[in-house]
């Protein structure tokens, strides 16, 4: 997945084991064989942890490592998400006596802490949690709602806002805002005026015809 990683990446010493509880430490990338053939001298390293192809939006890596027969281990957190890539609110729709919007937010995980909600001259008028979905891909999510028109509805804005809540973290967005008007159609009321107006078109169209053939006819007499 080709969405952004954070992650704490934990770097583990290995404490030496030193004979009769000295306190020196020496610090070599590889241990060195002394002069006199005595056995070599413990050595402190350092080892960088990758984790590689993150499925979950938190998940918990713990390394161990062993030395002089002692392990010790540690864990770390890492938390995957991705904001959403673009909150689009599309121009409201008036259909009888309802305001219809439509609101997409596109590209983001995980979508179960995801929180969608619709503002009208800056209050709520609907916010709906999404975590019911629990798939583990990025998704893109259309939010529908309708409510009944007012006459003081007129020129009103209304937006649409996404929210990631991971755990503290928020992640926000935020549509352009579109204004509420009486003068929106919708698809339906489009067709049926277009209709109306080529029949209204039509009857001018022969009308005029037939006060032309009428004008020609005197004119031919005279």
């Amino acid at each position: 997945m080709g969405f952004l990683l954070c992650f704490s990446l934990l770097v583990l010493l290995a404490a030496p084991y030193l004979e009769g509880g000295s306190a020196q430490r020496h610090r070599a990338v590889r241990a060195q064989r002394p002069r006199g053939g005595s056995s070599p001298m413990p050595s402190e390293t350092t080892a960088s942890f990758w984790l590689l192809d993150v499925r979950t939006w938190s998940s918990d890596v713990r390394c161990f490592v062993t030395c002089a027969r002692v392990t010790r281990g540690a864990t770390a957190r890492i938390n995957t998400y991705k904001g959403p890539q673009s909150v689009i609110l599309e121009p409201p729709v008036l259909e009888g006596r309802e305001h219809t919007l439509r609101c997409h937010v596109t590209h983001v995980f995980p979508v179960r802490f995801l929180v969608v909600t619709l503002r009208r001259s800056g209050r709520v008028i609907y916010s709906e949690s999404l975590e019911r979905f629990t798939g583990l891909d990025l998704a893109n999510v259309t939010l529908t709602y309708a409510f009944p028109a007012k006459p003081n509805d007129y020129g009103q804005l209304v937006t649409c806002h996404a929210h990631l809540n991971l755990d503290g973290l928020v992640v926000h967005g935020s549509s352009a805002p579109m204004a509420l008007s009486f003068l929106t159609w919708s698809t339906r009321s489009k067709a049926l005026a277009s209709t109306c107006i080529a029949a209204l078109v039509g009857i001018l169209l022969a009308v005029g015809a037939a006060c032309l053939r009428k004008y020609l006819l005197m004119q031919s007499r005279a």
